[in-house]
């Protein structure tokens, strides 16, 4: 953490009269190469040229945390950050920000397989953290006590029980641990996030004595920072944002790689031992092919569920919507029918406490002879194609599109579509395809493809204009474009895929668009981007 002293009138500080202290807290506030950095030191320098207090960076010092912490509990002009602003840390403080959200999690090796499914099942590891850090607080809500953790002074020794196994996991930020984990010289694709804890803002957290006169002023200048935008809707805020944090995590190359194995795996258990004992095996909580957040889902072709070990009540169930009204299983038939695929859904994760997070799902076809026994019937086997499929969640990506906004996006889409039919096709590509026009609309816009994958408007990427697109891949290999085409045959509906965003500078995020068949010929649509 970092510090200064300045000089003061007692009981009157002004922000120029406080004393600066953090922590190695990536991307928050960190130092790298001597420079200190992160979002909260560049959104505080921005505040205090906004409040005219002729500091910078510099009278920052880093300091541990539980000596941090205890200085500003102790020292009447002591500013402390980041802090995350807890209901028991509620009273001991003065608060301004927010400077942004961050997720607790349990940092583990991937090889040692740990399986959290609920919050009983922490006892069952043995778990380090820092002294007075939120994630402490955190796993004390939920069950644990100060005795069953191993509780460290700093990151360095829990790194060091971590790599040496005298700890199963490590009680951290997700972004800032595997930071530090690299830092401290090992790979972090060795470690993932295994069980998520809980997220939380982090504020600038003031000793009480500050006068609230100085809380206010760092209120209004990080709100002033926060909803200034430029003439591109963009503020200052997110400009800093977008400098430490990647605006999209295409996902990781390992974890891909696994659930791809995990998935031949499970065809190769299914051709060798018969997919009705491959299908108990699969829906077996406790066997071979549940693995943590990886695990089996199966359907037969007809949409009808027959294999998934967290959600039994499923099984028999015929189709499958998300919480943004994907159709989930309709998506995904049409890549069986194509012997397989990828694509993305939203989807509660089991070690997660089953909240709803972007999971991308790899899918097989698979033709063998199914017993009839499945549906009740006992009367021999029957030949049939199923679909076995699993997937790797992309925790740290949101997966939040407001109801109202799909809403607004679907009304839009029939407003493009009903401009094209009543003003014709060429009319209406010429005013899709203005980024200053009619249908291009706080960073909305319509796109328009033949069925062949050739793009007919697409206002922002005018080159692209007649190119054939049947094929592009996003940067998951989501054959995004032949998806789209499938869910226009059908008529309409949601689809995701990361693609760039005109509003932030073009750069990659994950979008939900809905699309609706023109005519046999052409079809258009829109998208969201998820929100932050």
């Amino acid at each position: 953490m970092l510090f200064i002293s300045c000089c003061f009138a007692e009981d009157a500080f002004s922000a120029s009269d406080l004393i600066y202290i953090t922590e190695q807290f990536p991307p928050f506030n960190y130092q790298e190469d001597g420079k200190l950095q992160g979002i909260s030191v560049d959104l505080l320098e921005m505040a205090w040229d906004r409040m005219d207090a002729n500091l910078n960076r510099s009278v920052i010092q880093i300091l541990p945390w539980k000596e941090g912490y205890q200085e500003a509990l102790e020292k009447k002009n002591v500013a402390l950050f980041s802090t995350a602003r807890l209901s028991q840390r509620e009273p001991l403080f003065k608060w301004a920000g927010t400077i942004g959200p961050i997720r607790n999690v349990l940092l583990a090796k991937k090889d040692k397989n740990i399986s959290i499914i609920s919050s009983e099942d922490l006892k069952n590891y043995k778990i380090g953290a820092i002294n007075e850090d939120s994630a402490v607080r955190m796993l004390l809500d939920k069950g644990m006590t100060e005795e069953e953790l191993v509780l460290e002074k700093t990151s360095r020794s829990i790194i060091e029980m971590l790599q040496n196994d005298s700890i199963d996991a490590w009680a951290y930020g997700d972004v800032a641990g595997i930071w530090l984990i690299e830092k401290a010289g090992a790979n972090p694709n060795d470690f993932k996030a295994a069980y998520e804890l809980g997220q939380t803002d982090y504020y600038y957290a003031f000793n009480r004595a500050v006068p609230d006169s100085t809380i206010h002023s760092f209120q209004a200048a990080i709100d002033y920072i926060k909803t200034n935008k430029d003439e591109n809707g963009i503020s200052d805020y997110d400009k800093i944002l977008a400098k430490y944090i990647p605006t999209m995590d295409a996902g990781n190359d390992q974890d891909k790689e696994r659930a791809q194995a995990f998935l031949e795996e499970a065809v190769a258990y299914a051709n060798d031992n018969g997919i009705e004992r491959a299908l108990q095996e699969f829906n077996n909580r406790s066997g071979s092919f549940v693995r943590g957040d990886l695990y089996i889902f199966a359907y037969d072709i007809n949409g009808t569920n027959i294999a998934h070990p967290f959600k039994p009540e499923l099984i028999g169930q015929k189709g499958l919507l998300d919480v943004n009204g994907v159709d989930i299983v309709g998506r995904e038939i049409s890549l069986a029918e194509k012997g397989g695929g990828v694509m993305y859904i939203v989807y509660p994760n089991p070690v997660h406490e089953n909240r709803d997070e972007p999971k991308l799902i790899f899918i097989e076809d698979v033709n063998s002879s199914i017993y009839s026994s499945i549906n009740g019937n006992s009367n021999g086997s029957i030949n049939r194609s199923i679909y076995i499929g699993t997937g790797t969640y992309l925790s740290n990506i949101s997966a939040y599109f407001a109801e109202e906004d799909r809403e607004n996006l679907v009304s839009f889409v029939q407003e493009a579509k009903e401009y094209a039919e009543n003003s014709g096709k060429q009319r209406a590509l010429e005013v899709f395809n203005d980024p200053k026009g009619d249908f291009s609309r706080d960073g909305r816009y319509i796109f328009a493809y033949d069925y062949e994958g050739k793009t007919l408007a697409l206002p922002y990427q005018p080159e692209l204009i007649g190119k054939s697109r049947i094929h592009t891949l996003d940067p998951n290999g989501v054959d995004f474009v032949s998806q789209i085409i499938d869910i226009a045959r059908m008529g309409n509906g949601f689809t995701y895929y990361i693609y760039p965003d005109p509003s932030g500078n073009m750069t990659q995020r994950l979008k939900l668009s809905y699309v609706t068949n023109v005519d046999d010929t052409w079809f258009l649509g829109s998208g969201i981007y998820a929100e932050e």
